[in-house]
């Protein structure tokens, strides 16, 4: 009750962003203010009293010239009143040393001003500092040298004296310990926050070597498989498990690439470069699509995976079909992946309706290990997963929940979770969709090419070439290949082609620089459509990619997204 209204005096309203050193500074120069001002008002008074006018206007001059720099503080001028403030100081000493001469302590109050710069000024303001330091010293110099007596045309008393030098013993003494005390504080504040920093710093380097950890066993498992499996494939074309073997290699390679994926999508999501692209869809088909693809890992855990949409829930909305996979399909694997036994369920209710827009609750059920309240704080923080001992049990890179989160703070809402260790957990969100009777008809997934049709592949890894190449030998186009940008520029110059795949990061000649060249220069193929083959997550956000590029094709290439992209282009 005392002490806020004697804040209030020192600092006034404040603004909110004021750290604690610029709040110590203003209180000092206010304290400053008032205290020098209230010494001046009554020794002048003193003064004036008896009978010395000239030594009583002095004294109020100089109380006056105190309060200035707490005006400025009043009047929201801070970085004025701290400058000021610092120049005041000096002059008030100087001005105290004049009127009062020698043998009054005053040389003390000039040792510490030298410190003032320190709390005052910014470490940009060196040329303040040095002009303050000039000026205090010649100020000093000529008290320790000078002529003092000008000004003096009272004789102390005895006892005026002693109360003068108490007075000036005692604010020599309280400034200091002030001005030292609160350096003192701001330095052990430091201290605490440098060592905060560290261990934020050393719990995210912890945090990162267990997710190298982990994504290391995460890739060796499906590689090992892929290199096992291609080798005995090789010693012996004919094995009699061939089938097998085929199955379990596009099963790693797809484990392999969904790891992947996983790290692209969180780093687009970072970035803020990923964006919704809504298309009507009938919501209980989308839903019947997610489950079923996740329908064979449930089996082979012997679960039961249900989808139980409410009556109520419209037929269609308008919806990102792919995030919205991405966010059911990533909370029904991690339910999936810590149930044993039971079953994962994945609810959809209507919760209301406004106008043109129904907000669904999307819920995933399972009857898992549950989640302790400790691990509930920390799973959608990224690259955790609950225990690290469960990680070689359950695998997964930790990004799952992470990009489930962000993905939902793109649609403007957010992920929560009820869980009881042993019993099982509820994932749980809403999103308001817009209702819609216009659904997407499913594109003619037919492809037809003709052979008068003619693509470049711009590819310097000569096996990706040559996978592309019989990939796209199979949908019956003709195939050229380049092995670096300008290898293409020159074949560019010398026939027409229908479309030009380029990859970006190649020797001699990058495929950008390539891709501008032909742009640019005035030959067969300057408008042919040229799609970017990258495994650069950022680069179809670069706007001067988009400028030369039709389109892009990211790595490892999707036959159907490769298809779509040459469709657009060459049906017809």
């Amino acid at each position: 009750p005392i002490i806020d209204p004697i804040r209030f005096i020192l600092t006034g309203e404040l603004p909110s962003h004021f750290t604690k050193r610029e709040v110590a500074r203003t209180s000092f120069i206010n304290s400053f203010g008032i205290i020098i001002f209230l010494i001046c008002l009554v020794y002048g008074s003193i003064f004036t009293t008896i009978g010395d006018t000239f030594f009583g206007t002095g004294v109020f001059i100089l109380g006056v010239v105190s309060a200035i720099p707490m005006v400025f503080n009043r009047l929201y001028k801070y970085d004025i009143s701290r400058i000021l403030y610092v120049f005041v100081c000096s002059f008030i000493v100087f001005g105290f040393s004049l009127l009062l001469g020698q043998g009054f302590g005053i040389q003390y109050f000039f040792i510490l001003i030298y410190a003032f710069p320190v709390f005052f000024l910014k470490p940009t303001e060196k040329h303040l500092a040095l002009t303050l330091f000039t000026y205090n010293s010649l100020c000093y110099i000529y008290y320790e040298f000078g002529d003092l007596t000008i000004l003096q045309t009272v004789s102390f008393t005895p006892e005026m004296t002693l109360a003068i030098r108490l007075t000036i013993l005692l604010l020599v003494m309280y400034f200091s310990f002030i001005l030292f005390y609160t350096n003192y504080q701001i330095l052990i504040k430091n201290e605490e926050r440098l060592m905060q920093t560290n261990q934020e710093l050393e719990k995210a380097h912890q945090i990162k070597q267990e997710f190298l950890a982990t994504m290391s066993h995460e890739l060796r498992t499906p590689l090992n498989a892929v290199v096992t499996i291609s080798s005995l494939l090789d010693e012996n074309p004919e094995h009699p498990d061939k089938t097998t073997f085929l199955k379990l290699l596009k099963h790693s390679s797809h484990n392999l690439l969904s790891i992947v994926n996983d790290i692209l999508d969180f780093s687009k999501l970072e970035a803020n470069k990923m964006k919704l692209e809504m298309t009507a869809l009938d919501i209980r088909s989308t839903l019947k699509k997610i489950v079923e693809t996740y329908s064979s890992l449930a089996d082979e855990k012997g679960l039961k995976l249900v989808l139980d949409v409410e009556d109520e829930v419209g037929k269609t909305y308008k919806i990102d079909e792919v995030k919205l996979g991405q966010i059911i399909g990533n909370l029904i694997s991690n339910a999936i992946k810590y149930t044993s036994s039971g079953e994962v369920t994945v609810r959809v209710e209507k919760y209301k309706n406004e106008g043109l827009f129904d907000e669904l609750c999307f819920e995933v059920i399972d009857t898992g290990s549950g989640i302790s309240a400790d691990d509930l704080k920390n799973i959608f923080e990224s690259f955790t997963q609950i225990k690290s001992v469960l990680t070689r049990n359950t695998g997964g890179t930790g990004l799952g929940l992470a990009i489930v989160k962000r993905l939902l703070q793109l649609h403007g809402s957010d992920i929560g979770v009820v869980s009881e260790p042993g019993k099982g957990s509820k994932f749980y969100f809403s999103l308001k969709l817009k209702s819609t009777n216009k659904i997407k008809q499913p594109e003619n997934k037919q492809f037809k090419i003709t052979d008068e049709k003619s693509v470049l592949l711009v590819e310097d890894n000569a096996v990706n070439a040559m996978v592309a190449s019989k990939l796209l030998q199979n949908w019956g186009l003709k195939i050229e290949t380049a092995v670096n940008g300008q290898v293409a520029v020159e074949a560019c110059q010398e026939k027409h082609f229908d479309v030009i795949l380029m990859d970006l990061h190649m020797p001699i000649m990058d495929g950008f620089t390539a891709t501008k060249t032909i742009r640019e220069t005035s030959g067969p193929n300057k408008f042919s459509p040229i799609f970017a083959l990258t495994a650069d997550v950022m680069g179809e956000n670069n706007m001067e990619y988009n400028k030369y590029f039709d389109g892009f094709i990211t790595k490892p290439i999707q036959q159907e997204k490769l298809q779509a992209a040459l469709m657009s282009r060459l049906s017809g």
